[in-house]
């Protein structure tokens, strides 16, 4: 096993015998993860103040699949998740001597599958620039043990989503990239539990990864 990893290893950042970057006919694969954790005691002397105990779980998952239709033209098809968790303690018990602590944990859910095109700027050298489009789906949903709603959902919008980006692909070899880019989404979703309410998002963010491509 050792050896089959540090083979691939070996392929991905020192084999230089094929080009295999943004040529027609080449395949490229991108992905990326974030996980935060969040554990905290605000006031360990005072057990029966709101707030007393936290903890946050956050972490985000993306992937993606490209075809070079032509070169330096690829079309792709990006999958997102991000799940983000709390519980909080509100109080110590429902009454005096109860020692049976009370929580709110909240779940907050959101998904997006994403086609789009990227067209990779033909210039000399390993940074090579590139703009990309893109319209998808995109679902947010929000749960809280102290709804009283079905399943405890507070919101569950859904809808499409526009995006657009430009950034910075620095090639290691033939194989491997690092990317760097600025992106902007804007989503138009309705909520699911309440034909009355919608929700129009502009989103703004730097985003960075890893490509390999072959």
């Amino acid at each position: 096993m050792k050896r089959f990893l540090s083979a691939i290893i070996f392929f991905l950042f020192f084999n230089n015998t094929s080009y295999a970057q943004t040529q027609k006919g080449n395949f490229a694969i991108s992905g990326g993860t974030n996980i935060n954790l969040l554990f905290s005691n605000l006031d360990p002397n005072t057990n029966d103040i709101v707030d007393n105990k936290v903890e946050t779980q956050d972490y985000s998952i993306n992937a993606g699949i490209g075809y070079f239709v032509i070169d330096n033209l690829c079309v792709n098809i990006t999958a997102s998740y991000e799940n983000n968790y709390s519980k909080k303690q509100l109080y110590l018990g429902a009454y005096p001597g109860d020692n049976n602590p009370i929580y709110e944990e909240d779940i907050q859910k959101t998904w997006a599958v994403v086609p789009s095109i990227t067209y990779f700027f033909p210039v000399e050298g390993k940074l090579k620039p590139n703009i990309s489009a893109g319209v998808g789906y995109m679902s947010l949903k929000e749960r809280n043990n102290q709804y009283s709603t079905a399943e405890n959902i507070v919101y569950h919008y859904a809808g499409l989503s526009l995006n657009g980006g430009a950034g910075v692909s620095y090639f290691l070899n033939r194989s491997v990239s690092l990317d760097l880019g600025f992106q902007y989404s804007r989503n138009k979703l309705n909520d699911k539990t309440n034909e009355r309410r919608s929700q129009l998002q502009n989103v703004y963010g730097v985003i960075g990864g890893l490509s390999v491509y072959f």
